[in-house]
């Protein structure tokens, strides 16, 4: 079994391998836009496991640059990890997931993370590449509170422009995911499969106090990334979003830090909790855990930053 570059397999095959795993169906012209837009991805954009003709398994990696206290570095992100049930527990995984680690060396990163969940089969082999859980996904349900003062508004965005000044603003003094490329939210939307279609800037009065990211629909919205720089002003935000679509259900997804979570949970996500989602790491030059990268990230002080909306 041999292994292949995206450029070097059928494009249909990608997408057949994709939505077999994911429900995810990335056309050639997708992944021509995101090969455009995207200036994380490297040459090779994935890599597969051939046999003959056929993809049977596939490992994409990126490499993004975060902030650290030691300043700017380029960190590996590995996405899309997958093989066909039929081809399962055969070390195809494991395969390209080594190759996919030697690649990024060569591109100068030492750090690697992923995103997966501690039920999946994938976590096991996760744990012996090395990977360990570097922080938990969140996961709550918004609850109707009251109380809450109405000096908060909230008004979708035109552009994308605001909504990447409000994370410019909000990401100052922090550390991890801070640097976003201009095209983040055309980006994005290639990627995930939940189409982002919620973007909106919260004011008191004239003044933008912060912006959220996720997606919605008639009866339901879902918060991928909920970013204030004072914390203060979530439980008001959450509301002023409330207020605005009348939501039947609405779901909290993703990371956030101490002072973040205890706004959320003040706002009405009550049940806010770890959910068995997690962001893992590891030292490419180790492999037995994830060395000094807790350090560089300063993840006992909760300046690190990262929301569902920075995941591949």
């Amino acid at each position: 079994m041999r292994i292949a570059e995206y450029d070097d397999i059928d494009p249909a095959q990608m997408t057949a391998l994709n939505n077999v795993a994911f429900g995810w169906h990335p056309s050639e012209e997708s992944v021509r836009r995101i090969r455009r837009l995207d200036p994380h991805v490297p040459d090779f954009f994935a890599l597969y496991a051939m046999d003959g003709e056929r993809a049977v398994g596939q490992v994409g990696a990126v490499a993004v640059p975060v902030e650290t206290t030691e300043g700017r570095l380029d960190l590996g992100f590995i996405w899309g990890v997958c093989t066909r049930p039929l081809s399962a527990k055969r070390g195809i995984a494991t395969g390209l997931m080594l190759e996919s680690h030697r690649r990024l060396k060569r591109l100068g990163v030492r750090y690697c993370v992923l995103g997966t969940n501690r039920s999946f089969v994938a976590y096991e082999m996760y744990r012996k590449l090395g990977y360990r859980d570097l922080r938990p996904f969140l996961r709550g349900i918004w609850k109707p509170t009251g109380g809450a003062a109405r000096d908060i508004s909230f008004a979708s965005s035109r552009g994308a422009a605001p909504v990447i000044a409000s994370h410019r603003k909000y990401c100052k003094g922090l550390l991890g995911f801070v640097h976003r490329p201009v095209d983040f939210m055309k980006v994005r939307n290639l990627w995930f499969i939940s189409q982002l279609n919620l973007a909106g800037i919260f004011r008191r009065g004239p003044r933008p106090v912060g912006h959220v990211l996720g997606s919605r629909d008639r009866r339901s919205v879902k918060v991928f990334e909920l970013a204030c720089p004072d914390p203060r002003d979530i439980p008001a935000c959450v509301r002023a979003l409330a207020r605005r679509f009348r939501p039947k259900f609405m779901e909290y997804i993703g990371f956030a830090r101490k002072a973040e979570a205890e706004g959320l949970v003040a706002g009405g996500f009550s049940d806010l909790e770890e959910s068995w989602g997690t962001l893992m790491a590891v030292d490419l030059e180790d492999k037995g855990g994830f060395g000094r990268l807790g350090e560089l990230l300063d993840i006992g002080s909760d300046r690190f930053q990262i929301s569902e909306m920075d995941c591949y």
